[in-house]
């Protein structure tokens, strides 16, 4: 409290951000202006008329887009002021947000290349229920940032230096990382670039093999149709390429420790990042395996805060921890939860015979007006999918779980990628049952357990069951004063 009680003053006045901050305010008007007018300026690009001054309107709107960077900058001001973050912003509208200390779930600290070369920080504020960042302070020299970030935290930061890595990320695992990401959908996004800047030499290309004798031509189309297998394995080959190289620049040196109180993380390549999250803010422990990951023999870890219920992702900032092995993650879950979910646990499963009937019906709905072709093949092709959606519904009927213990649960879901959800009964927010009018004549219901991170449903389990869950989740939430937000 001495060392917060030193530094506050520094921010008792209403305080700027650094001058090129002017830069990220550019930048994002100029993404905000072309992801929302794209389709009218692609228009105007390829307008004969307008093309003629398409360097008198690239400067005006250069020139504007300045003006406004630098006015959001000149009226973006911050401020410490009863143990709250003040800030008011706007230009002709004026906003004043006081956000509570108690009300922040974590502050981020980012740096980018420009970063870098001028020795600042971006600041990344993250509250309950707000729809990404609260606030970012695009720029602040590292010693008012670490201040600030003192401040915001409460003074709970610990040392890092003095606590053991839980994780940290070497090139031999950073590899493995990389060459289990989803390789072909690098690939067709590979693919797509390519045909996207050869598409408008097509013309070209064509009025060269008009000018060649027909022998020459037959011979181009036939090497053509020979080197397709080649083309593919070379855009898969690029997919792996951009894989390895995305993993390396966002996780690169990436470091995971656990102190008394908090989760500390840091990494990155073109964009360092630095955040410490309070335990006890955690709302669900989310881990992740393909196929390819299980081979490896790891998965990956995301950690969830609390998060806006207006959007489908919420917006939230989850942290993402690749790479951990079944030890790591062990360690992981045990500093953040009591329970052991290796004994005495209760399990609870769908109705199977309901589950694999709805889960078929499902997948083969939709291909029924295809049997009405008068064609053998689509039989063929119907009665191949119908039983790859029994054995698909089976595999991940057996993979579908709810665990439950007196004070947590964990979800289990999923066959080729495999999901677990882990969450304290007294952090859920409501629980709930529904049923429609087939699982009533079952005595079947969903169970939904709704958490600040977003929602968890069992499907098609007993009606009893769903009860006790019910009622113990609201006794849960109701009896327990821990803090958890």
């Amino acid at each position: 409290m001495n060392e917060q009680a030193r530094v506050k003053p520094v921010f008792s006045q209403a305080k700027r951000q650094h001058v090129l901050g002017v830069l990220r305010f550019f930048t994002r008007n100029v993404w905000t202006l072309a992801r929302s007018f794209w389709p009218v300026l692609a228009g105007l690009a390829i307008s004969d008329s307008i093309r003629m001054y398409a360097g008198l309107i690239g400067a005006v709107g250069v020139l504007f887009l300045s003006v406004v960077a630098f006015l959001e900058h000149w009226r973006f001001t911050f401020k410490i002021e009863a143990s709250a973050l003040v800030i008011e912003r706007g230009i002709i509208e004026r906003e004043r947000m006081v956000i509570p200390f108690d009300r922040i779930q974590t502050v981020h600290t980012e740096e980018l290349f420009w970063h870098r070369m001028f020795g600042l920080v971006g600041l990344r504020i993250d509250t309950a229920g707000s729809s990404g960042a609260e606030v970012e302070i695009s720029a602040l020299k590292k010693s008012e940032a670490q201040q600030l970030n003192t401040i915001l935290s409460r003074g709970a930061m610990s040392h890092s230096e003095a606590v053991q890595p839980l994780v940290q990320l070497d090139w031999q695992k950073l590899l493995r990382i990389g060459l289990t990401q989803n390789h072909l959908r690098n690939a067709i996004i590979s693919f797509g670039a390519v045909v996207a800047v050869i598409e408008p030499l097509m013309q070209w290309l064509e009025q060269g093999m008009d000018a060649l004798p027909w022998a020459w031509v037959w011979a181009l189309k036939l090497i053509w149709v020979l080197a397709i297998p080649l083309f593919f394995l070379f855009f898969l080959l690029v997919g792996l390429l951009v894989s390895l190289v995305g993993a390396i620049l966002r996780y690169h040196k990436l470091t995971v420790r656990l102190a008394d109180n908090q989760l500390e993380m840091s990494g990155g390549f073109l964009k360092r990042f630095e955040f410490k999250l309070p335990l006890h803010k955690i709302q669900m422990l989310e881990s992740k395996s393909g196929i390819l990951q299980r081979i490896a023999g790891f998965e990956t870890v995301r950690i969830h805060q609390a998060r806006s219920q207006v959007t489908s992702d919420g917006g939230a900032v989850n942290v993402l921890i690749p790479g951990l092995n079944d030890q790591e993650t062990a360690v992981l879950a045990s500093r953040l939860f009591l329970e052991d979910f290796t004994r005495g646990a209760k399990v609870l499963r769908p109705h199977r015979l309901f589950w694999i009937r709805r889960s078929i019906w499902r997948s083969v709905f939709g291909l029924i007006p295809f049997l009405l072709l008068p064609h053998p093949l689509v039989l063929v092709l119907f009665i191949a999918w119908m039983l790859w959606s029994v054995l698909a519904s089976l595999r991940k009927y057996q993979g579908t779980s709810f665990v439950v213990k007196p004070t947590e649960l964990l979800f289990r879901t999923g066959w080729r990628v495999q999901v677990k959800r882990r969450v304290e009964w007294r952090k859920l927010q409501r629980v709930s049952i529904r049923s429609n009018w087939f699982m009533q004549r079952k005595g079947l219901a969903d169970v939904v357990l709704s958490t600040a991170a977003g929602p968890i449903t069992l499907p098609y389990v007993r009606v009893e069951s769903a009860k006790q869950l019910r009622d113990w989740g609201l006794f849960q939430i109701e009896s327990s004063s821990a803090p958890w937000m």
